[in-house]
């Protein structure tokens, strides 16, 4: 996993337009939540009506993304089960 760190003042702009290209982990929490609000605010971040949330002063994310490795070590050696194709983005067959 690596780190995006903002080199440029482009960056930003690039991340969220990279970000309406998937459904990552915490827009998984969303869709499968009650929280009708975040979804629909989801819902417009993705089809590009809103500008995403400035998440990198959320302690709970930046804590999230510097602990990936860690946690994945953690989950495949108390379950015994390897994780693989991490950050693999894969196109839902119908969807061409």
């Amino acid at each position: 996993m690596s780190v995006l760190v903002p080199s440029s003042p482009g960056h930003r702009q690039r991340s969220a337009l990279n970000r309406r290209q998937f459904i990552g982990g915490s827009d998984a929490r969303i869709i499968m939540g009650n929280d009708e609000a975040a979804l629909v605010r989801l819902w417009r971040e993705k089809r590009g009506e809103v500008e995403p949330e400035d998440l990198s002063g959320n302690l709970i994310v930046q804590l999230g993304l510097v602990t990936e490795d860690l946690n994945r070590h953690w989950f495949e050696r108390n379950t015994g089960q390897a994780l693989k194709d991490i950050q693999r983005r894969i196109r839902h067959p119908v969807i061409r």
